[in-house]
């Protein structure tokens, strides 16, 4: 494996602990979306949002759900303390970057297969923002 796949698969997993509560609550997201963790780990960091499957995607959100506020985007005060700050700073880049396509006229997240693309993009943001010209700084 190219040593930079490698690296960015090493950031995609270590950004995913991150948002992941406990391991009960991963377990239960791989159950509700039919997947295993093989397949999660399968895809890389770097797979356009339209290559990878609805239910990962959909896994995407259900790992990352409590922080989302009721319009169903990513908010950065429920995710709070639970980033380093350098990690906020890039996934307020990201929202600047995503929301505005994904959202409708009243902030909403459009229809619900847009809700799976929009956790996967955000994450995939996150995990990508170095790397990707989204600045830590």
């Amino acid at each position: 494996m190219d040593w930079q796949i490698l690296k960015l698969y090493l950031l995609l997993l270590l950004a995913l602990n991150l948002f992941l509560q406990c391991s009960t609550e991963e377990i239960g997201c791989l159950k509700l979306n039919n997947v295993t963790n093989s397949e999660v780990e399968a895809v890389l960091p770097t797979t356009p949002v339209d290559q990878v499957s609805m239910p990962i995607k959909c896994y995407s959100k259900c790992v990352i759900k409590d922080y989302f506020n009721e319009k169903g985007i990513i908010d950065l005060k429920l995710v709070g303390n639970r980033a380093r700050e350098t990690e906020l700073r890039v996934l307020s880049q990201c929202k600047a970057k995503h929301d505005h396509n994904f959202v409708d006229n009243n902030d909403d997240v459009r229809p619900n297969e847009k809700h799976c693309d929009y956790a996967y993009v955000m994450l995939q943001c996150l995990y990508l923002g170095p790397t990707n010209g989204t600045s830590i700084n």
